[in-house]
């Protein structure tokens, strides 16, 4: 008789959505239509760069490329690294009548990396990494404002959901990365009121070291005031807090302010006015703060008192209760780090934008459905030693593919392989039987379709073999002196199980007292003693059988009852 696995539906629809490492997020090339390399040569750090964030842009100027495959809204896009496995992404700007940006978490960035765009699948919705934040989360962003939205929110696109109240300022659909937003247009030091209003963040703990970037476009040929760049102090000499704003009547200096009100003034700019979008980034370490103008250090100063976290709101463009001097221009690409980033790091966010060599996009190449598909494979019933199994071929490709089956007890190594069937010639759903497993074992699998164009595979599933014996639940009723001992064995697992009785006083030392050889199931027994002094008595059942050569064993748990008293178990 079959003894199918009654964890074993649940486990496999589990396995069927779940990623699991190495396997499930892999690609399927012969599921998409195109594909094209991309290419990170121009980086030009020392250092590998974790899960960075790298700009792909896509556009007709790449030779080859259309829009025509892809569906609305970029949905039927996927990017995978050299080795196959899916890459978190964030399409930021989607537009078929120009240029479309998207972020694309890069595992270890170097000029060496090369990942591979895919589109032109049937699938009709984005990737999880659309809008779950993992382009972001992994490099430790706290919050990143695209700037890029026409309503009155700006979202976060971190999982933190520190979305922003953009009030009255102003989308501009020409920014440095699609759209922005201008937050005045006013004169040298108003305070209008204008700020984009970030909830409080202190749950994240930042504390005092943390970095600071954004794409900025000020008011072209107007002398700054003390304009506010992003900040959340209620005032520039406040005790907590910090701030970064620029200096009245200078378009080349930077007020960059920890905890108190002493200016840190430096020279970052040549000319914060001069019409054009500039890359600043300020990295606060605890003790020092510096300050980067599209990439390159231009100034390093000691932070009297550290940054602070103060139960304040922060605010782009302003001051925390935005009644300071509101920045006069365009902000974009607005990113909160909890990290100190590198010099590399840095250079990179900026080149990743404003260096079109930085990214290089290669051939764009026709996948041919020469290669045979599958579907989703499933378990239709599991014995000791022996699974059902069913495959589904979808697609035949050039000529007709065997199938085979590969398996093991680790999702990260099948390294049995058993050919199922050979020259399938139809398309359809198949069942056959993998035997020669050993019971009570948890077993993954794939079906794996090959042909002379090459070879495609399932996804990974599971399935577990019953061998276990199984008890029933251990009673012990007093009745005078005398004590009753029941149990029962429900299912004997792989072979004949022997069953134990354990008894005592000391539910820590009890000892055997009967056994049950061989017994089949479902079987009751009992026990009686007589004549038993006053006292607490424990009790438990052990079932024992030979699974794979070697014992395996259930247990019941403990019951116990008192003689002239009450059972307590």
């Amino acid at each position: 008789m079959k003894k199918t696995n009654i964890r074993l539906l649940a486990t496999f629809a589990m396995l069927a959505t779940a990623v699991l490492p190495g396997w499930a997020d892999l690609i399927v090339e012969t599921d998409f239509q195109r594909k094209m390399p991309v290419a990170f040569s121009g980086y030009a750090g020392t250092s590998s760069l974790t899960n960075f964030p790298a700009l792909v842009k896509f556009d007709t100027s790449i030779d080859g490329f259309s829009y025509d495959l892809f569906a609305e809204g970029g949905v039927n896009l996927r990017f995978a690294d050299a080795a196959g496995n899916l890459l978190a992404y964030e399409i930021d700007t989607w537009n078929t009548s120009g240029t479309s940006l998207i972020w694309v978490k890069i595992p270890e960035l170097a000029a060496t990396t090369q990942i591979t765009a895919y589109w032109g699948s049937d699938s009709t919705q984005h990737a999880a990494s659309q809008t779950d934040g993992s382009v972001w989360g992994a490099a430790t962003y706290a919050g990143v404002w695209h700037l890029n939205e026409a309503g009155t929110t700006s979202a976060d696109a971190t999982a933190n959901n520190l979305d922003g109240s953009n009030g009255s300022t102003t989308y501009v659909a020409a920014g440095k990365l699609g759209a922005a937003r201008q937050i005045s247009n006013g004169a040298k030091q108003d305070k209008d009121g204008l700020g984009i209003v970030v909830p409080n963040y202190n749950s994240l703990g930042l504390g005092n070291s943390f970095t600071v970037s954004t794409w900025l476009k000020y008011k072209t040929g107007q002398t700054p005031g003390y304009d506010r760049i992003i900040g959340r102090k209620t005032a520039y000499n406040d005790s907590n807090g910090w701030e970064i704003t620029l200096r009245d009547g200078s378009t080349t200096l930077l007020d960059h302010r920890g905890a108190n009100g002493d200016s840190q003034q430096s020279t970052v700019f040549g000319n914060v006015a001069d019409g054009n979008w500039q890359f600043l980034t300020v990295v606060y370490d605890g003790t020092t703060s510096r300050a980067y103008l599209n990439g390159t250090l231009k100034s390093t100063k000691n932070i009297v008192a550290a940054a602070t976290d103060n139960n304040k709101t922060l605010v782009l463009g302003n001051n925390q209760a935005k009644v300071e001097t509101s920045f006069k221009g365009s902000l974009d690409e607005m990113r909160l780090r909890d990290a100190v980033s590198s010099a590399d790091w840095i250079k990179a966010e900026y080149d990743s934008v404003a260096n079109a060599a930085f990214a290089a996009y290669g051939t764009i190449e026709t996948i041919v459905a020469d290669l045979p598909a599958l579907g989703v494979s499933t378990v239709a019933d599991v014995d000791f030693h022996s699974a059902d199994l069913t495959y589904t071929v979808t697609r035949l490709g050039t000529s007709n593919p065997d199938i085979l089956i590969a398996y093991g007890t680790s999702a990260e190594d099948l390294a049995q392989t058993n050919l199922v069937a050979a020259g399938v010639s139809a398309t359809g759903t198949y069942e056959h039987t993998l035997a020669g497993l050993l019971c009570s074992t948890t077993y993954y699998a794939r079906h794996l379709a090959t042909n002379a164009s090459g070879a495609a595979q399932s996804g990974v599933f599971s399935f577990t073999t019953p061998g276990d014996p199984a008890l029933g639940t251990a009673s012990i009723t007093a009745t005078g002196t005398t004590l009753d001992i029941t149990g029962s064995l429900t299912d004997i697992g792989v072979s004949n199980a022997t069953v134990e009785l354990w008894f005592g006083t000391d539910a820590e030392t009890l000892s055997v007292i009967e056994t049950w050889p061989d017994l089949s199931a479902p079987q009751a027994f009992s026990k009686t003693l007589s004549s038993q002094p006053f006292g607490t008595y424990y009790c438990r059942f052990r079932a024992v059988n030979v699974c794979n050569g070697a014992t395996n064993e259930v247990w019941t748990t403990i019951a116990s009852d008192t003689i002239f008293g009450t059972c307590t178990w």
